[in-house]
């Protein structure tokens, strides 16, 4: 199913209109912006998958809500940006910065989207080398 550094990028559907993004591959799986940790609870039981971190892309509820629980079923990073309110944050990051996560062979810039939160610089997105309109 997967070749090396493969991996799957998997929604994990959460309140009545958000997704939880999962990155996996055969035995890892990192989330982004868990608002509810029963779903992911849920989806790495079935599918037989060790947590590896967690990635929060600002500090609104329905995207972190969910961290305290996960941690306390397993203890991985927790990556967010720099100065916004996120008390399970364990890395932050900012403009620039790389996040590697090992296990899923990944590593990815920050870029921050100022606007979304009233702290700055308040939303980041994760850029992935492999993706053609990024190069």
């Amino acid at each position: 199913m997967f070749d090396n550094n493969d991996f799957e990028v998997v929604p994990l559907r959460a309140f009545k209109d958000n997704y939880i993004w999962t990155l996996r591959n055969e035995r890892y799986a990192a989330v982004v912006d868990p608002g509810d940790a029963q779903p992911v609870l849920d989806y790495l039981q079935r599918e037989r998958l060790e947590l590896c971190a967690v990635l929060a892309t600002h500090h609104h509820p329905d995207h972190v809500g969910g961290v305290a629980d996960l941690l306390a079923h397993r203890a991985v990073p927790v990556y967010g940006p720099r100065g916004e309110p996120i008390p399970t944050l364990t890395h932050p990051v900012g403009e620039g910065d790389q996040v590697q996560i090992a296990q899923l062979g990944l590593r990815f810039k920050v870029l921050a989207i100022p606007g979304h939160t009233r702290t700055y610089p308040g939303t980041y997105c994760l850029l992935w080398r492999k993706f053609p309109v990024l190069r």
